[in-house]
């Protein structure tokens, strides 16, 4: 059945404006999208959104405990480490002048300092290059606290002196030594009575502290110059050997500088007297009489630089150049054992003689005993040598004997020895001597 067009468009038209209202109440009813980086098609709900930001908040709080926790120890097995020792101590570095100079060939002398406090610390010498430069090591298996390092110029008349330093230990790795200029000094020695120089006179000059001695003699007019001396204090002593008491100057010098001194030698005491043979009081001819410090042992090496004289035929002596009063004298002979005796000395002749009688000693006769078909090439020496001193006694052998006889032995041990014309031992023994022996035998057998 065929409609009319009049009546279909009023049902259209409102089918039309009932979905247009429709829209517009769901626009309305709809929540505001929210804005999100990805733009607004791509908004979420409420819900949604919580969904999402709750777990991000909860990462946000979680991340800083997790930068806090130690990292995780790698689960592969670590290997051991190695030990490290420590390097030995060197010493190297080079030797100059003031002015910047390399001093080649310069002298070193180390002593290096333990770590306890024993005799004989151990020493290293040796020598700059050409270039001045050097290097020095301890001995192998010594771990130094510090080296006492002393550098001398390699000859005399540089201008320069000696250094002396201490380095801790360990060293830097390069040192730099600067030798000071050396002390000129010049002097005169003169007689007090008459004013007139005095030639011929020892001078020595004691260097840092005693250690080290140098020494010179008066010229014409009793003048003296000795150069390159270490600056410092200085000790300047003069001896007349002629009979007068010493004159000793010190002064403080600066390096570089020219010294000058004066000494003046006065007239001293005299001590004399007369030594002879203790069992029967017959002369000792050739006997060595030398003033020494009191107190010393008589069987050790006396002091340097004293006074000394020798008996003549008749046994007498005079010893000049003391001072007044007690003076010890040590007096020693071949045949004899070294004695200590107390003198007294006066001026020129005021003097009492001393009457110092030397006991005998023990007489050690040594008897060889030769390999068979054996005989050694050149002439052989015996040395009795006291164990714990410096004391010896020594003679030779005459050609084609086999008995020598030693003696002076004073009481104590003694270790024989019996050398061949080099120098080198071929027989040894030991034996003691007792206060009262008199005479014993021993007997050495010789390779």
């Amino acid at each position: 059945m065929h409609r009319p067009r009049s009546a279909a468009w009023p049902l259209g038209a409102l089918g039309s404006v009932a979905c247009a209202l429709a829209a517009v109440w769901l626009w309305q009813t709809a929540p505001a999208p929210s804005p999100t980086r990805h733009g607004p098609h791509t908004a979420r709900s409420a819900p949604d959104a919580q969904r999402v930001a709750r777990p991000a908040l909860a990462r946000a709080h979680a991340e800083p405990e997790r930068r806090a926790e130690p990292p995780t120890p790698p689960t592969r097995r670590s290997l051991p480490q190695r030990a490290v020792l420590p390097q030995r101590s060197v010493l190297a570095g080079e030797i100059v002048d003031p002015a910047g100079s390399p001093v080649g060939w310069a002298e070193l002398i180390v002593t290096w300092q333990l770590e306890t406090d024993t005799d004989g610390a151990p020493r290293t010498e040796g020598r700059a290059d050409a270039r001045g430069r050097f290097r020095l090591e301890p001995p192998a298996g010594m771990r130094p606290l510090a080296a006492h390092l002393e550098a001398r110029p390699p000859t005399s008349g540089t201008g320069l002196a000696a250094l002396r330093r201490t380095v801790p230990l360990p060293a830097p790795n390069a040192l730099r030594l600067v030798l000071p200029r050396g002390v000129r000094l010049e002097g005169r020695v003169w007689d007090a009575a008459t004013g007139a120089g005095l030639p011929g006179v020892p001078v020595w000059v004691e260097l840092a502290e005693g250690r080290r001695k140098v020494g010179t003699r008066t010229g014409a007019g009793g003048r003296f110059t000795l150069e390159d001396l270490d600056p410092g204090r200085l000790r300047v002593q003069a001896r007349s050997p002629a009979g007068g008491r010493s004159a000793t100057v010190e002064l403080v010098t600066r390096p570089g500088e020219r010294a000058t001194v004066a000494l003046r030698l006065e007239r001293g005491a005299t001590a004399a007297g007369r030594v002879v043979r203790a069992r029967d009081d017959e002369p000792l001819p050739g006997a060595r009489i030398r003033a020494v410090p009191a107190g010393i042992d008589p069987l050790d090496p006396p002091p340097t630089g004293g006074p000394e004289t020798e008996t003549d035929e008749a046994g007498r002596f005079s010893l000049a150049g003391l001072d007044p009063g007690p003076v010890t004298l040590l007096v020693e002979h071949e045949h004899h054992p070294p004695q200590l005796v107390t003198a007294h000395a006066a001026p020129e002749g005021a003097a009492a003689p001393t009457m110092i009688r030397l006991p005998d000693g023990a007489r050690l006769q040594v008897q060889l005993q030769r390999p068979p078909g054996g005989e050694p090439d050149g002439p052989l020496t015996v040395i009795a040598r006291r164990t714990g001193g410096d004391f010896s006694r020594s003679a030779e052998f005459e050609d084609g004997a086999n008995t020598v006889t030693l003696e002076g032995l004073p009481p104590g041990p003694y270790r024989v020895l019996v050398l061949s014309a080099r120098g080198a031992p071929i027989g040894a023994a030991r034996l003691r001597i007792e206060p009262h022996t008199v005479q014993l035998r021993c007997r050495v057998t010789v390779r």
